[in-house]
């Protein structure tokens, strides 16, 4: 009463004892594995309420990344997950055509030359994913957008550029907020996360990137993550090689390197 609020202890939920229950709850938080078969042994998948934060430079791969993951063949998508892809940096019509260049293999430019070839095999999954544009929404509007349609997975890029209402002192207390916001979407809609952001100019030229490399983020931003990759990119190897480094990895606990390689002209990633 003092506090100006009443609180029942009782409405407390104790988890279950049901050792069965607990097993499958587990296995529920990774439903959707990774199709890049290096990292799905490392990093397993996502699942409901599993929030994963990717980083990188300019020109590294975030965007490839995500579309890889979600739309390239055995990806979320081809696996009957259904994606919402929020993008708020490049427009979301030309991240729905490396979608597609993903998953059918034909480079962008070629796709008005393959017309019909191209309908039928991006046809399989084109339900499952869809992109919206979202520079001037709030993450207010994205939870009600949410709320209604119900994904399984969406994926925030920028993640960093969504605003959120309220006055703050300094730009790491805006994103912490954020994505504590974002965190509880993701868990009070039973959906998986997948938010890109960039690294800062330290990790420029780096294959192993560490949190501190998240731009703006002191302890903020990865304090809220399940999952932290890094994709790192070295003058050492061939243009294409990325280094895929687990920086925190509350799903599996390893934190292994994986080597990958990125075919730009997809938009995918491979072992």
């Amino acid at each position: 009463i003092e506090a100006g609020s009443l609180s029942d202890g009782d409405d407390l939920q104790q988890v279950t004892d049901d050792l069965e229950e607990i097993i499958a709850q587990v296995k529920t938080t990774t439903k959707w594995a990774y199709n890049i078969s290096t990292l799905a042994t490392e990093a397993s998948g996502v699942g409901p309420g599993i929030f994963v934060g990717i980083m990188a430079r300019t020109e590294a791969g975030k965007t490839a990344m995500a579309v890889s993951l979600s739309a390239s063949p055995g990806g979320f998508a081809d696996q009957g997950a259904i994606i919402h892809f929020y993008a708020n940096e490049e427009k979301a019509i030309r991240t729905k055509a490396r979608a597609v260049s993903a998953y059918t293999g034909i480079p962008a430019l070629e796709l008005a030359l393959n017309n019909e070839v191209v309908k039928a095999s991006y046809g399989k999954i084109k339900d499952n994913i869809k992109f919206f544009d979202c520079r001037d929404k709030t993450i207010l509007d994205i939870e009600a957008h949410i709320k209604q349609k119900r994904p399984d997975i969406v994926i925030a890029d920028q993640i960093d550029k969504i605003s959120i209402p309220g006055n703050f002192a300094r730009e790491d207390e805006r994103l912490g907020e954020l994505y504590i916001c974002f965190r509880d979407i993701l868990v009070k809609y039973e959906c998986a996360g997948i938010g890109m952001s960039q690294a800062n100019a330290e990790a420029e030229g780096k294959t192993l990137l560490n949190s501190a490399n998240m731009a703006l983020a002191r302890t903020s931003k990865p304090a809220e993550l399940d999952v932290l990759i890094g994709i790192g990119k070295s003058t050492l190897h061939n243009e294409n090689t990325r280094i895929i480094n687990l920086i925190k990895n509350k799903v599996t606990s390893s934190h292994k390197e994986v080597v990958v390689q990125l075919i730009p002209e997809l938009s995918r990633f491979v072992n």
